[in-house]
């Protein structure tokens, strides 16, 4: 039986990589005792579902024990784990309960509907400050902060699909979790896969040489670095190698940051001059996750920072 901790927290997330791989070396039946967690981010939460996901996926038994019944709501929304999940005896309180969301991601379709929907619900908890600026006289003037809300939740999105289900990978899990915190103004957002991750991505490419899973991640948040058209929130085909770029960009605007996990690297805020990197536990996929703060949010000019990278003011954004 693995035990869980009542924190699952991505400060953390190396000692949550190491739950996952304790996961990984049990014998079946695995059992997760969820009798003491309290409160799990979305990062944590999300590379946690996917280990227990890929264990299932092969045949393995797989139970969650003693949840509150709040998170096996939010687990059940999932849809992957529901037959494995199991209620405590007795009812008890989580964390952050009210706010947060979770999904299974099953391709690049569903993926925008699930990145717009969880936007709109989250944009229309807070009160806004600025109305949404746009060339597009069309777009409707949602809450500013729906905007780069759902281009990060769109692209980290497409990432996980398009690449993290590439070399082979095709049936790699994708899950993804938002979670709003209104006294501390906070947001956080995490998309997980357990696919090719980083490094696989860009082997095999003849003008990217990249040697570690550390030199992959800074490579994927470069501009103009990918080798497949961006099909998230932006739908025009010249737009390459930007969304991871735009992601950081946006969430250090915010006051915020970006984490990212992938094979054996741990790197906060890549390519960005208060990067952070350090060695963690293996992780055979990648794990992004965004923080962004309110009100720095609200103030954002999310067209001003897209169009750094292409000034076309007409550029066509795509809402499903």
């Amino acid at each position: 039986m693995v035990e869980l901790p009542p924190l699952l927290l991505t400060a953390n997330i190396a000692g949550v990589l190491k739950i996952c791989v304790q996961i990984d070396e049990t014998a079946d039946p695995v059992i997760c005792d969820a009798s003491r967690l309290i409160v799990a981010e979305p990062m944590a939460l999300c590379a946690l579902v996917v280990t227990l996901s890929r264990m299932q996926r092969v045949g393995r038994s797989v139970k969650v024990v003693g949840l509150s019944r709040q998170f096996k709501q939010h687990l059940e929304s999932l849809d992957i784990l529901t037959a494995s999940l199991h209620l405590a005896e007795g009812d008890r309180n989580t964390g952050y309960q009210e706010t947060l969301h979770a999904y299974r991601v099953k391709n690049e379709q569903h993926g925008n509907e699930v990145g717009n929907k969880i936007a709109t619900e989250i944009a229309a908890l807070i009160p806004s400050q600025q109305l949404a600026i746009s060339a597009l006289e069309a777009l409707p003037k949602i809450n500013s902060v729906f905007y780069p809300l759902a281009y990060i939740f769109t692209e980290l999105i497409d990432n996980a699909l398009r690449h993290g289900r590439g070399r082979g990978f095709n049936n790699a899990s994708v899950c993804l979790c938002a979670q709003y915190h209104p006294p501390r103004g906070l947001i956080r957002l995490a998309v997980v896969d357990d696919g090719c991750g980083f490094l696989a991505t860009f082997q095999g490419r003849g003008d990217i040489q990249v040697k570690s899973h550390a030199e992959a991640i800074r490579t994927g948040f470069r501009p103009f670095t990918s080798s497949k058209r961006d099909v998230g929130l932006f739908s025009d085909a010249q737009h390459q190698g930007l969304g991871l770029t735009i992601c950081r960009d946006l969430a250090l605007r915010s006051e915020g940051n970006v984490a990212v996990v992938s094979g054996n690297s741990w790197i906060t805020n890549p390519e960005a001059h208060d990067e952070k990197s350090r060695l963690t536990p293996f992780w055979r996929g990648a794990a992004l996750s965004v923080e962004l703060r309110l009100p720095a949010l609200n103030t954002v000019n999310f067209f001003e920072i897209t169009s750094r990278y292409n000034p076309d003011p007409d550029l066509p954004i795509r809402f499903i």
